[in-house]
């Protein structure tokens, strides 16, 4: 049963991933859940949080030293970009920009897997969103069998590597995996069916 939000507790805690010996299960989170809140409320608070994003927006560009960086993943038709559309809508789009990460391409795959990403990393005061991520580098191999483990394993300690850099440099990271039912998110039925086949949920990691 899912818990609902309360004034003690925002849904921002509820929704936060909570890794049980440092491992979390996705499959152990409710895609249904909804913690209490209701459609028609949460569009009337789009407005006031979008004018806070702002707000915000303008003291990191003021600030002038300091930059994030959201990191969006889903599987396939997830619904990142609606997200990037309507959460996002409170922003200055001139201290916004959205890097989005499909199949390394052949220049890429000559360099090291996170080159790419560096390139795309926010400069000061700017806001960088990433619709899918470094995360790919892992999980497309990991699905395909492409890689050797030892290198996976290695990609992972490189990743927290890379992150920990990030914050030291001034870079503050926020990790968002939009988990939803595709049947009740109005999803295409040949797309909600692949969702529940086993194999085929795999691929929605996969380019």
């Amino acid at each position: 049963m899912a818990i609902k939000a309360s004034k003690q507790q925002s849904v921002r805690d509820l929704l936060r991933a909570a890794p049980e010996n440092e491992l979390f299960a996705l499959a152990s989170v409710n895609p249904d859940a909804t913690h209490g809140i209701k459609k028609k409320a949460a569009a009337r608070e789009l407005w006031p949080n979008g004018a806070g994003l702002g707000d915000l927006q303008a003291r990191l560009h003021a600030e002038g030293s300091r930059s994030v960086l959201v990191v969006l993943q889903a599987l396939d038709t997830g619904g990142k970009d609606g997200t990037i559309k309507h959460a996002m809508s409170g922003l200055n789009p001139q201290g916004v920009r959205v890097a989005t990460f499909k199949a390394p391409t052949p220049t890429e795959l000559a360099h090291h897997f996170l080159w790419r990403i560096r390139r795309a990393l926010p400069e000061p005061s700017e806001i960088v969103i990433f619709n899918r991520s470094h995360y790919e580098d892992v999980v497309v191999p990991m699905v395909r069998r492409t890689l050797p483990d030892p290198v996976i394993a290695r990609r992972y300690q490189e990743i927290n590597e890379f992150e920990r850099k990030l914050l030291q440099s001034g870079t503050h990271t926020i990790k968002l995996f939009l988990h939803r039912n595709g049947v009740r998110g109005g999803m295409p039925p040949a797309l909600a069916v692949g969702r529940q086949n086993p194999a085929r949920h795999r691929q929605g990691w996969v380019w």
